[in-house]
């Protein structure tokens, strides 16, 4: 099961973090998960999908990192636009 959870953050940004307890990667893995050096393919797209999100509200802070905790399991960080959420 999956753990959302959403921070409104001051400015034209929100973070939501999903928390991801069966997915185990090394800090490197969790570095190289949204960058051509991955092996998923879904991941580019993924990434892709959300940098067009930040061009079309003129937000270019928009992203997503893996992050990897200290128990060993990992966190997406997706970083999207308040702009788009509202219409979602």
């Amino acid at each position: 099961t999956l753990v959302v959870e959403c921070r409104k953050e001051e400015g034209p940004y929100e973070v939501i973090t999903l928390a991801m307890p069966h997915l185990q990667l090394t800090n490197e893995e969790c570095r190289d998960l949204f960058t051509p050096q991955t092996c998923e393919l879904q991941c580019l797209l993924i990434r892709q999908i959300i940098r067009e999100m930040g061009e079309v509200t003129n937000h270019r802070g928009c992203g997503i990192v893996a992050l990897r905790r200290e128990e060993g399991d990992t966190n997406l960080v997706i970083t999207v636009s308040k702009k788009i959420k509202i219409k979602l």
